[in-house]
């Protein structure tokens, strides 16, 4: 097997034979199973958090991140583990079904919307780990509460509707509803939009 290497980024892929190559790639021989000789046993082969299996005294250490700090000077073989699963679509809501261990979502918690990990679910619970003012904490959730991570439209239609009344209280005229949106974006509580200077 030959890995194509990126000599800046230290990206490895299999080099397949017709694929387009760059001059900032080297192509390096490993044997049979993938394991790549670590002959220059000093930093890091690959990328700072990507994952690899390292042979160490002629023992196989799985499933290792590859960062600067780890021992390589005692390294002899290392095979990466690279990304072969195509990449899932993106998790669009309840609609999509439950959302896959792994995905970012939002969960409606007692006090607030909240940023989470899927851990698991089973039928319509999403155990999660999330973000409370004291740290992480795990809870399952129905999948009713559970939304993906707004983008950054959606964060600033969002803030723009709070510029209403309260529901309660009646509604803005549209004169005064376009009014606040306008003192919203000047006063930078409309993120990601901003006035330009028209002097």
């Amino acid at each position: 097997m030959i890995y194509a290497i990126n000599k800046r980024t230290k990206e490895h892929r299999i080099h397949t034979p017709g694929y387009p190559s760059s001059q900032e790639e080297e192509f390096v021989e490993s044997d049979a199973d993938g394991w790549i000789p670590w002959e220059w046993r000093r930093g890091n082969p690959l990328p700072d958090g990507s994952r690899c299996d390292v042979l160490v005294s002629g023992r196989t250490v799985p499933n290792v991140v590859a960062h600067d700090g780890l021992s390589w000077e005692c390294v002899t073989h290392y095979r990466p583990i690279l990304d072969t699963k195509p990449e899932a679509p993106e998790w669009r809501g309840p609609q999509d079904g439950n959302p896959p261990a792994g995905t970012p979502v939002s969960v409606r918690t007692k006090e607030c919307d909240s940023a989470a990990m899927v851990l698991a679910n089973d039928h319509n619970i999403v155990v999660v780990r999330y973000e409370s003012g004291l740290g992480f904490k795990y809870g399952g959730f129905d999948l009713s509460d559970v939304r993906p991570i707004r983008s950054a439209e959606d964060e600033a239609v969002h803030a723009m509707r709070a510029q209403d009344c309260e529901p309660f209280e009646g509604m803005l005229s549209r004169h005064d509803f376009c009014r606040a949106i306008y003192a919203a974006i000047r006063d930078g509580k409309i993120p990601g939009v901003k006035l330009e200077d028209a002097s």
